[in-house]
């Protein structure tokens, strides 16, 4: 849902205009904080696995970075009236060991 969801769509755009591409794989480890309980708000974590994955120069193929083997994710939703639950906000957690 916005604002998150235009922001992917701007970075992504802004991305991909500036030749960059991405490699690899991530191994997701989701996990859950705590339980919903008939909320109509969740969060949930994922300690992703990132260590194979990263961006590079498209035209080239070179690789510019490459991401960690624990990379602390959260990320909060909503439930809407309709019954569908969406994105509200991904946090990054770098300074969160998982």
């Amino acid at each position: 849902m916005d604002p998150t969801r235009q922001q992917v769509l701007d970075e992504a755009k802004t991305f991909a205009a500036s030749g960059l591409g991405f490699y690899g794989q991530v191994v997701n480890h989701p996990y859950w904080n705590s339980p919903i309980d008939g909320k109509d708000l969740a969060v949930m974590g994922d300690c992703m696995d990132t260590s194979h994955y990263g961006t590079l120069v498209v035209k080239t193929g070179v690789k510019r970075t490459v991401g960690r083997a624990k990379d602390n994710t959260r990320a909060t939703f909503v439930k809407g009236d309709d019954g569908t639950w969406r994105v509200q906000k991904i946090e990054f957690l770098v300074d969160t060991p998982c």
